[in-house]
């Protein structure tokens, strides 16, 4: 998780370390333990110049940075209807992470079903439930197909192996 924050804080390079210090990391520290999910927390005095990322509210000190923005920008082009045109992938470079994002929610799937840890998988929970609402129409879809790139097009396979399941990997050699 990271938060962001516009207080002050220190940075000193040493020898065999890099020190960081000071109010922003101590506060930044302490309301960490109370965010639910996982993710970057930006805080609300410096949110404003935070324009390359989407984000939404999340209480009343923080934004939340969403990091799916591929699969935002289709949704909001497609109004949330799928399948899509293959060819609509290739008009701009607006799709180029749709093969990360499509991951980074089938990882997110897998461990909020498998991780044994309660308040680990209550953290999944809330950040799959973020995105859910987001993209109401696609998680219909998603839902049913294992959030598969041929959920967006039956011709479109992606340049990431969907089948290869990084969380289910760690969860068998950590035994979560």
């Amino acid at each position: 998780m990271q938060v962001e924050s516009a207080k002050s804080f220190t940075y000193i390079e040493m020898q065999n370390l890099n020190a960081y210090y000071g109010e922003a990391l101590i506060s930044t520290y302490q309301d960490e333990k109370e965010l639910k999910g996982f993710g970057i927390y930006i805080d609300k005095s410096i949110s404003n110049e935070s324009f390359i990322f989407d984000k939404i509210g999340f209480n009343e000190k923080y934004d939340y940075i969403l990091l799916c923005q591929s699969l935002i920008k289709l949704y909001k082009e497609t109004k949330g209807a799928l399948p899509i045109n293959k060819n609509l992938l290739k008009k701009t470079d607006d799709y180029f992470r749709i093969d990360e994002d499509l991951r980074f929610l089938r990882e997110i799937n897998y461990y909020r079903k498998h991780i044994k840890d309660d308040v680990v998988r209550d953290k999944y929970n809330y950040v799959y439930n973020i995105y859910k609402s987001l993209l109401p129409d696609f998680f219909d879809i998603f839902e049913k197909e294992g959030f598969l790139p041929f959920s967006i097009n039956p011709n479109y396979v992606g340049r990431i192996n969907p089948f290869n399941i990084l969380a289910e990997v760690e969860l068998r050699s950590n035994k979560l």
